[in-house]
């Protein structure tokens, strides 16, 4: 869960600085007009609950995958 908390908050601001580019730079020498940049922190907070709410429910998928290959994989003697 902290991998994702820390990827969340490291995603969402880098997302809001490429919209940022994309509207400010982007649209202005592509097309010679720009957009207003809205920032709508209620929906923001929801994206990380949604983000941590998919991150907890796919922890036990996780799991039991990463049980089942190691329990594919036969024990090694490390004392070769």
């Amino acid at each position: 869960m902290s991998v994702a908390l820390i990827t969340t908050l490291l995603a969402l601001p880098l997302g809001l600085l490429v919209a940022w580019c994309l509207i400010a730079v982007v649209n202005v020498k592509a097309f010679g007009w720009r957009l207003p940049f809205h920032v709508f922190p209620l929906q923001l907070l929801e994206l990380l609950g949604v983000a941590m709410t998919a991150s907890l429910l796919a922890a036990p998928a996780s799991r039991s995958q990463a049980g089942a290959h190691a329990a594919d994989q036969p024990d090694q003697d490390i004392r070769r």
